[in-house]
């Protein structure tokens, strides 16, 4: 049985349970079964990656020869240090994300990543060193 929407509009009293309802009924008979289930797979998926990111990011504390922002960007190494100054915080090297540190800050891709990837590092326990770039291969 397929409602049509006008019937929907007028037992209203339903609520939202029959708007569900036909929605569902119009992705399954016009769509197709395929396209039903992959809509409902979709969904899921979305709603449970929605779910399992974190609410707050978490902030480890200075630890070592770590103790403020320019001590983490000078040990990383390839240049990062000069960034220092754009960072008010040890928080908000933390809480800063990537798209923040490159339209408000003007930090260059690679050093980004650089720094993004160490402070995941940092934050599962790892103490920071540098890493050198790897020199170009000769032809």
């Amino acid at each position: 049985m397929c409602l049509s929407i006008e019937k929907v509009r007028s037992e209203s009293f339903f609520g939202s349970a029959i708007c569900c309802y036909t929605t569902f009924t119009f992705v399954f008979f016009f769509l197709g079964p395929v396209m039903f289930i992959s809509t409902i797979r979709s969904l899921t998926i979305r709603g449970a990656r929605l779910s399992h990111t974190e609410a707050t990011a978490s902030i480890p504390q200075p630890r070592g020869n770590i103790k403020e922002v320019e001590d983490f960007l000078k040990a990383i190494g390839r240049g990062c240090d000069e960034f220092a100054g754009k960072f008010e915080t040890w928080d908000s090297l933390f809480t800063t994300n990537s798209r923040t540190m490159r339209q408000d800050f003007g930090i260059p891709t690679k050093q980004r990543k650089y720094i993004l990837s160490w402070r995941e590092l940092y934050k599962n326990g790892q103490a920071p060193y540098s890493i050198s770039l790897p020199s170009p291969k000769k032809k």
